[in-house]
Parts: structure tokens; sequence; C-alpha cells
């Protein structure tokens, strides 16, 4: 818990949308990280947890479940968009929307087993995620975005639209309950990022699978 806690980072806090008021009414936790909590990538990075609390749980547990409302609004990485009118349904209807997505080990890990370190082969949020957060945030201008991620993801596509940006690593089996405190104030987010996350993929460098040719800029 503690070690999750102090390696998330806020990039983004627009208007003081964080902290959360505690008496806030009704949140919507949307997105295909929202009720599950990546802990690894692919393979040897294989993480067995003894148990898990989800950033659904971790608010749950802090405002009650009847204020909490929940949707998961697409997969981490696919073109189904057939739960998109629900999740911008419970979006309109709350007074906050914390949209957490991200990366899993299914779309990033070791090269050899999922062919490529990045399943996507690209830096931007996989699958349909920037699509329904921005339909989101037109649905509810008060939208938090948080990134669950074993490595960077460019936000560029939907950074003007969202109101706090958190950067979470994998942060790991109490990974929930940090979130949620995080949100609600109840802990400052003290994390700084230890790299450069690029705005699109033109930024990043070329790669080269033979590491004797590796050229260091």
């Amino acid at each position: 818990y503690e070690s999750g806690l102090k390696s998330m980072v806020l990039l983004k806090n627009q208007d003081a949308i964080l902290p959360l008021d505690s008496k806030v009414k009704s949140v919507a936790v949307i997105g295909p990280n929202a009720d599950t909590l990546p802990l690894d990538g692919h393979s040897s990075s294989a993480v067995i947890p003894s148990y898990i609390i989800t950033p659904r749980q971790g608010l749950e547990a802090l405002l009650g479940a009847e204020r909490v409302s929940y949707a998961k609004g697409c997969d981490i990485n696919s073109n189904d968009r057939s739960r998109f009118d629900e999740a911008t349904r419970i979006a309109k209807a709350s007074d906050v929307v914390i949209f957490v997505g991200g990366l899993d080990n299914t779309v990033e890990g070791e090269e050899h087993f999922i062919k490529g370190d990045r399943l996507t082969g690209s830096a931007d949020l996989p699958g349909v995620q920037n699509e329904l957060i921005n339909a989101l945030a037109a649905a509810n201008p008060k939208l938090v975005l948080i990134v669950i991620t074993g490595g960077q993801c460019a936000v560029n596509k939907v950074i003007k639209n969202v109101g706090g940006l958190l950067y979470v690593t994998y942060s790991g089996q109490e990974g929930g309950r940090a979130i949620a405190d995080i949100l609600l104030g109840n802990a400052n987010p003290s994390g700084k990022l230890p790299v450069s996350i690029p705005k699109n993929d033109e930024q990043l460098p070329p790669r080269d699978n033979d590491f004797m040719n590796v050229v260091i800029t």
C-alpha cells in the first residue's frame, strides 16, 4: 500500500478537481481497469497476489457503494463500442467521473511472448479508450483520468478534455485503496515521473532488437 501510494503521480489538476469532496453524492467509475487491478506485464514479471483491492472497491470502501456507479465501458484493447451508451449514461447522472484505463499484461510484457514489448506497437492508450474518454468528457466535463500501466502511455489525444490526470504504475495488490485515498485527499500524490512520456509515436526513437546496434542519443 505504501509503495503504491508514494509512486502515484498527479500530472493534471485543473480547477482543483482533486481532491474530491468526501460528501460528493455520486461518482461514476468507468474503464477497463476500474474493477480490476493489473499488477504486472506478461511472462517472467507475473505477480500472483494473495488478494487485490480494485479502484472501484477502494472508492466504495470510503464513499459507500450507494454513491458509486460502475460501468466497464470498453476493453483494454478492442474496437468494441457496445458499452459506450451505458458508460455515458451513468457519467451524465453523476457528479464526477473517474475513468480508469491504461494497460495490462495482455498488451505489454516480454517481446518473445506477445510479439512486441507492447502488442499495439504504439505509445497511445490502446483500443477505443481515447474515444470513450472523449465521449465521457462531452457527457460530463468533471472527469478524472487514471492511467494504470507498467510503461509510458501517451495521453495527448485526451489531455485537454480531462480535469485531472493521475498516473499509476503497477502499484501492488493494495493499489485500489491507495488510489481512493489520493482521490479523496487522505494522502498526498507525491510521486515524480522517472522518465519522459512521448506525446505521440513520432517522438519515439528508432528501435533495433539487435542489442549490438544500440545507439544512445
